[in-house]
C-alpha cells in the first residue's frame, strides 16, 4: 500500500476524530445498577457530565423545636453548666415505633444516658434504676465510665443477650500498660439498656504508639458495614501541627486533629491504621487552619457519604461538611468551604460547635440528622452549654444538578439499567425530561420520556406507548436529564 504523507495524515486525523467522539464511551466501564438502590446524581461512578448546569450543595434544615433535648437533671450538668452531648447514637426502630437515644453526660468518670421518643421531637428520660449517682439510682443512666456510644441493633443475632451492640471509649489498660479513656471496648445488651462488656481488655487500644505517631483522641465512631463485611472504626488522632492557628488556645496549638481508619472482620483483631481525613494543600484556599474533629459515616446503598466535623481552630467554630467514598478507605471532599450544616448565627444555641450523631435516620421521606451544639467557641475552653438538636432534609437531597432560568442537561453513564421502571428525585418548576441514549450519545427511539412534573423524592418516569426498561437489560446506555428551571438529586431503577 502506497500512502502519501497527506493521506496518512488524513487517516490519522479521521482516527483521532473517531476516538474523540467514541473513545470516552468505549474506554469506560459501564456501571451495573442495582434494582431498588438510590443513586445520588453526584456519585462519581455514574460519570455525570453537565451542560449549562450547576452542581449545588444543599443544607439540612434545623427543626423549629430545637433543641429537642436539653439538660434538666443534676447528672446532665458539668458543675453549674447544662451539658448533654450527642457523642453517640439515635436509632429509629420501626417494629417498636420508637426512637432511642444514647447520649453523653459529664458526671465524674463520664456516663451514657438513655432516652426514648415516639415522634423524635419530644423525649422521655426513663428511670432505669441501674447506675448510682449522688446516692441514688433514680436516673436514666445506662452505663458509667464510657463515652461516645455507637449503638446498633443486630437483627441477625442468635443470642438474645447480644441483640444490641455498643462501641464506646472507656477507662482501661492499653497495650502500653497505661490506663486511659481512649481505649475502645465492645458491649452487648438484650435491650439497649443493660450492658455487658465483652472482654476485660480493649478491642482497640488507645495507645498513641499505634496511631501513626500521633496521640489517640477522644472521638471515635465504629460501625459494622454489612456490604463490606467488616467493622470499620474512624478515630480522631492528634499529630504535631506544622501550621498552628495563632488564635487557638496555647495548649491546643501544637496538635493537628485528623482521622484514621481501622478495619476488622471480627471486631477484635484490627488492621493497622491509615489516614482518611487530613488537612491538605487544597484546604488552604478555604481555611489553612482546618482540622478534623470527628466524622459520622452513612451508607447509601454501596456508596458512602461522610459528615466530617470541620473545626476552624483559629475561630474555634465547627461546620459539618460533606465527603464521599466507594470503599470507606479513599475519601473525596469536592465541596470545600460548603457545608450541609453550618454553625448557626451568633446568639443561637448552636452558633459555635457542632457534632453529628453516629447514624442518619430515614423516616417519612426525610433524612433525620441529630447533632449537638454549643454557643461557645472551642478555643475559649468555655463550653458552658451543650444541647441536642435535629436537622432534616428530604431523602437523597445533598447535592443537585440544576438549571435555573436556563435550559441545560445532566448526563450519566454508560450504565446497565435494572428493573423495568425509572423513578427520579427532583424539583421541577418548568420542565424535566429523561432520554435514554446509546453509547455514542444518540437517543434511542421511543425512549424520550413525557415531561415529569412536581417536586418529590420518587417521581415516576413515563415512556411512550407504556413501554418500560426491560428490553434494555444488559445494554450499555446513558441517561440524559434535560432541565429547565429544574434540578435532579437522585434516581432509582425498580
Amino acid at each position: 500500500m502506497n500512502c502519501t504523507h497527506s493521506s496518512v495524515g488524513l487517516l490519522l486525523g479521521l482516527i483521532a476524530l473517531v476516538l474523540l467522539i467514541h473513545g470516552a464511551t468505549w474506554g469506560q466501564e459501564a456501571m451495573a445498577l442495582k434494582a431498588g438502590q438510590l443513586y445520588l446524581i453526584w456519585d462519581p461512578r455514574l460519570q455525570g457530565v453537565g451542560d449549562n448546569c450547576q452542581v449545588k450543595v444543599h443544607q439540612f434544615t434545623r427543626h423549629p423545636a430545637n433543641p429537642v433535648l436539653q439538660a434538666e437533671h443534676p447528672w446532665e450538668y458539668a458543675g453549674p453548666f447544662p451539658r448533654v452531648q450527642l457523642y453517640g447514637s439515635v436509632l429509629w426502630e420501626p417494629d417498636n415505633q420508637l426512637f432511642k437515644m444514647w447520649y453523653y453526660v459529664p458526671i465524674p468518670g463520664h456516663g451514657v444516658a438513655y432516652a426514648t421518643s415516639t415522634d423524635g421531637i419530644h423525649w422521655h428520660k426513663p428511670v432505669l434504676g441501674l447506675c448510682e449517682y449522688a446516692g441514688t439510682k433514680q436516673n436514666n443512666l445506662s452505663s458509667l465510665g464510657d463515652v461516645h456510644p455507637v449503638v446498633y441493633r443486630d437483627l441477625e443475632a442468635t443470642d438474645p443477650a447480644r441483640r444490641y451492640v455498643k462501641w464506646s471509649l472507656q477507662q482501661g489498660r492499653g497495650e502500653d500498660g497505661v490506663e486511659g479513656h481512649n481505649n475502645i471496648f465492645r458491649f452487648f445488651s438484650p435491650d439497649g439498656i443493660r450492658w455487658t462488656r465483652e472482654r476485660p481488655d480493649p478491642v482497640l487500644p488507645g495507645s498513641p504508639a499505634h496511631y501513626l505517631g500521633g496521640e489517640a483522641g477522644d472521638v471515635v465512631y465504629t460501625y459494622w458495614h454489612p456490604r463490606l463485611g467488616k467493622f470499620v472504626s474512624y478515630y480522631k488522632v492528634g499529630v504535631p501541627n506544622p501550621n498552628p492557628a495563632p488564635n487557638d488556645q496555647p495548649k491546643n496549638r501544637m496538635g493537628l486533629r485528623q482521622t484514621v481508619r481501622f478495619e476488622s472482620s471480627d471486631g477484635v483483631h484490627w488492621s493497622k491504621p491509615s489516614w482518611v481525613l487530613t488537612r491538605d494543600v487544597d484546604d488552604a484556599k478555604t481555611d489553612q487552619y482546618l482540622q478534623f474533629y470527628g466524622v459520622s459515616v452513612h451508607p447509601i446503598g454501596d456508596f458512602y457519604v461522610a459528615f466530617p466535623w470541620l473545626y476552624h481552630c483559629n475561630e474555634g467554630t465547627f461546620d459539618i461538611g460533606l465527603a464521599y467514598s466507594t470503599d470507606t478507605v479513599n475519601w473525596v471532599r469536592p465541596f470545600r468551604g460548603q457545608y450541609i450544616l453550618p454553625h448557626a448565627p451568633a446568639g443561637e444555641w448552636d452558633s459555635a460547635m457542632l457534632m453529628t450523631a453516629a447514624h442518619l435516620i430515614e423516616k417519612d421521606g426525610l433524612w433525620w440528622l441529630y447533632y449537638c451544639g454549643c454557643p461557645y467557641p472551642h478555643k475559649t475552653g468555655n463550653k458552658r452549654y451543650f444541647a441536642i438538636g435535629l436537622a432534616q432534609t428530604p431523602v437523597g437531597r445533598l447535592v443537585s444538578a440544576r438549571c435555573w432560568n436556563r435550559e441545560g442537561s445532566w448526563t450519566v453513564g454508560p450504565l446497565q439499567l435494572a428493573g423495568s421502571e425509572l423513578h427520579i428525585n427532583a424539583a421541577i418548576l418548568d420542565k424535566l425530561q429523561v432520554t435514554v441514549l446509546d453509547e455514542q450519545g444518540q437517543p434511542l427511539p421511543g425512549y424520550q420520556s413525557a415531561p415529569v412534573q412536581g417536586n418529590g423524592i420518587d417521581l415516576p418516569v413515563q415512556w411512550p406507548d407504556g413501554r418500560d426498561l426491560t428490553v434494555l437489560a444488559g445494554r450499555r446506555v446513558k441517561l440524559r436529564f434535560d432541565l429547565n428551571d429544574a434540578e435532579i438529586f437522585a434516581f432509582t431503577c425498580r
